[in-house]
C-alpha cells in the first residue's frame, strides 16, 4: 500500500473510532457528521469535547453566586475549598455559609424544610384558605348540633376531671364577675359567629343586641354563661376560662376534648369577695386576652393575604396597559389595541392567565415565606443554630464559611508524550533477518 493510501485509510479508522485527525478543525458546536458524509444541524446538542464527553457528562452551569444575589449550590461551594475536608466539616461550613448570606437561621430553615408537608398545614397560604373553609363547615354543622339539643343537655354541670374546674371558681360565681364574664362571652361568641357565617346563634335566643343582653336580670346571665362556655367550646373550639383557642389545623380536638368550666355553684359565697380580690390579676389578663381578640379579628385570615395578592395582581395587570393616543389601549403582552382600559384588563385576565397564575405563584410564596418568618413561637431553627456555633467553636479546624477559603493549589499538569501516528516505525532490533525484507 502507497503511503498516500495509507495515510487516508489510517484517517478513515481514526474517523470511525471517534478521534480527530491532527491538524484538522473540529466540527463546528451544534454539527455531527451524517451518514451521507455532509453534515446535520442538531439543534439543542453540542458535540463532544476532547474528552469525548456530551451535554449529559459535563457539569451543570454555576447556579447562585454574588453577582446573581443567589446562594451558591453546595457543590459549587465545596469547589472553593480545601480538598482536605471532611464531609462533617464541609455540612458545618455550608450551613455557616447560608446563614451569613441568607442574613439568619430561620431563612435557611425556611430554604431547607419549606417543602414538607408539616411547614405548609401551618404556613402556607393555599393549605390555610382550605383548612378555614373545612373549619366553617363543621362550626355550622356543631351550631345545628347544638341547636337541637334540649336545655337539659346545654346546660349540663356535670363534671368529668378535676382539671376541668375553674381554679378561681367560687370568684366566678360573684355577680359581678360573672355579668362581666358574660357580657365579653356574647361579644366574643357574636364575633366568632360572623367570623364562620352562623347567621343565628342557638343560645342567644331573642336577644339581638348587646344593649339587650346588658339589660338581663343578674340570674338569667348567670344561668346562661354555662350554655355560652359550652357553645364557645363544642362550636368554636375556644375555652373561655382556660384563655386559649384551637388553630384551624387542630380544630377537630374540640369533639373529644375538655373545657375549663366553673363547677357546681356554692350553697354559700361568703368570703367570694376576698377570693376574686386575690384573683384580680387572673381576671383581668383574661379580659385583656379577649378584647384583643373581638377587636383584632382571627389572625388566620392574615395569613391567607388574599387582599394583598388581589392588590398587587391589580397592580402587575395595571403595569401591563398602555395608552396610546389618549383613545386606544394596548396590553403589552401581546401589542393587541383595545378601545378602553377596562377592556384591556379583561382581555389580559382572559387570554394571559397562565401569566397572571405565574404571578400569583410567586407571591404566594413570598406570603408563605413571610407567615414563618413571623412566627415568634417557631424556635427550632434557634436550637440548631447553637449546635452550629458550639461545632465551630469546639477548636476544629474549618475552612472560612465565606467565600474567601481559597482552594488548595493544583498539582502541576503533566503534559503527555507526544505519538505522532504518521512516523514511521523505530527499529528496536540491530540485526535483520529474512522476515524483514
Amino acid at each position: 500500500m502507497r503511503a498516500g493510501e495509507r495515510e487516508r485509510e489510517g484517517y478513515r479508522e481514526r474517523e470511525r473510532g471517534g478521534g480527530y485527525y491532527r491538524g484538522r478543525s473540529r466540527s463546528p458546536v451544534g454539527y455531527r457528521r451524517g451518514g451521507g458524509g455532509g453534515r446535520e444541524y442538531e439543534r439543542g446538542r453540542r458535540s463532544p469535547d476532547r474528552f469525548g464527553r456530551d451535554d449529559r457528562e459535563r457539569s451543570p452551569h454555576r447556579v447562585g453566586g454574588e453577582d446573581s444575589g443567589q446562594p451558591l449550590s453546595f457543590k459549587h461551594f465545596m469547589a472553593r475549598q480545601p480538598d482536605n475536608v471532611r464531609p462533617k466539616e464541609a455540612e458545618v461550613m455550608y450551613k455557616a455559609y447560608l446563614i451569613k448570606q441568607l442574613g439568619n437561621s430561620k431563612s435557611v430553615w425556611f430554604k431547607e424544610h419549606c417543602e414538607t408537608e408539616e411547614m405548609r398545614s401551618k404556613y402556607d397560604p393555599v393549605r390555610i384558605e382550605e383548612a378555614l373553609k373545612a373549619r366553617e363547615a363543621e362550626a355550622k354543622s356543631s351550631a345545628g348540633e347544638f341547636l337541637g339539643m334540649s336545655p337539659s343537655d346545654a346546660g349540663d354541670e356535670t363534671m368529668v376531671g378535676e382539671d376541668q374546674t375553674l381554679e378561681h371558681s367560687r370568684a366566678a360565681w360573684v355577680p359581678a364577675r360573672a355579668s362581666k364574664d358574660f357580657n365579653l362571652l356574647y361579644k366574643l361568641l357574636t364575633k366568632l359567629d360572623e367570623e364562620k357565617n352562623i347567621q343565628k346563634n342557638p343560645v342567644f335566643g331573642d336577644i339581638g343586641t348587646a344593649d339587650e343582653a346588658e339589660a338581663l336580670a343578674e340570674d338569667a346571665k348567670n344561668g346562661m354563661l354555662d350554655k355560652l362556655l359550652q357553645y364557645a367550646w363544642k362550636v368554636h373550639g375556644l375555652d373561655y376560662y382556660g384563655a386559649k383557642e384551637l388553630g384551624f389545623n387542630e380544630f377537630k380536638v374540640r369533639k373529644d376534648g375538655t373545657y375549663t368550666r366553673r363547677g357546681p355553684k356554692p350553697d354559700d359565697l361568703g368570703g367570694a369577695e376576698q377570693e376574686l380580690e386575690g384573683a384580680g390579676k387572673f381576671f383581668k389578663d383574661l379580659e385583656l386576652k379577649w378584647d384583643t381578640r373581638v377587636f383584632e379579628g382571627d389572625q388566620a385570615f392574615k395569613l391567607v393575604g388574599k387582599e394583598r395578592l388581589e392588590k398587587e395582581i391589580a397592580q402587575y395587570t395595571e403595569t401591563q396597559v398602555q395608552c396610546i393616543d389618549g383613545n386606544k389601549f394596548m396590553c403589552k403582552l401581546c401589542t393587541k389595541l383595545f378601545k378602553g382600559s377596562d377592556f384591556t384588563r379583561k382581555h389580559i385576565s382572559n387570554k394571559h392567565s397562565e401569566i397572571l397564575e405565574q404571578i400569583r405563584g410567586k407571591i404566594l410564596q413570598d406570603i408563605y415565606e413571610e407567615n414563618f418568618l413571623s412566627d415568634e413561637t417557631f424556635t427550632e431553627h434557634e436550637k440548631e443554630y447553637k449546635e452550629l456555633q458550639a461545632s465551630l467553636d469546639a477548636g476544629q479546624t474549618f475552612a472560612s464559611p465565606g467565600l474567601e477559603a481559597v482552594r488548595q493549589p493544583p498539582r502541576p499538569h503533566q503534559r503527555r508524550a507526544y505519538f505522532d501516528l504518521d512516523q514511521p516505525k523505530q527499529e528496536s532490533r540491530s540485526v535483520l533477518d529474512y522476515g524483514d525484507i
